[in-house]
């Protein structure tokens, strides 16, 4: 297959992604004339600090936009008591949030507001756990 003499006049086999890059430095600043590189030493090493300051604001830009993604902790999760909960406060939200605008346009206001909705709430889930018991659920979370 391969002999185990390595040719010593191809470039380093074992070399580094490290050792690669300055190696093609050099080769290309050989190929330079000496006259044509210059250098301003007080300039190397200096940050311009603009340019620095705005990377910076794009940093803090992105993370602010970055939303927290959340764990999967699934244990007791997919039982059939957490999914129904689940369901059944999915469920209650919503017909929550439909309820009090009916009221809030029929212009009740208050505690009278929060037993109304409490009264439809209970009315509506009946009928959705009617309606459960006869369909089977084939949707899971």
């Amino acid at each position: 297959a391969g002999l185990a003499n390595i040719d010593t006049w191809a470039a380093n086999p074992y070399e580094t992604s490290k050792q690669r890059k300055e190696r093609e430095v050099h080769s290309l600043l050989e190929k330079l004339q000496p006259d044509s590189i210059m250098l301003d030493p007080s300039r190397i090493g200096s940050v311009d600090k603009t340019m620095a300051e705005a990377f910076e604001q794009e940093q803090k830009e992105a993370k602010a936009q970055q939303v927290k993604k959340e764990k999967k902790k699934k244990r007791g999760k997919g039982k059939i008591g957490a999914r129904l909960k689940r369901k059944t406060q999915k469920i209650s939200n919503e017909l929550k949030a439909r309820i009090r605008a009916r009221l809030a346009a029929e212009g009740k206001e208050g505690e009278e507001l929060e037993a109304e909705t409490e009264k439809a709430l209970q009315k509506e889930l009946e009928k959705v756990e009617q309606n459960d018991d006869d369909e089977p659920d084939d949707e899971e979370e």
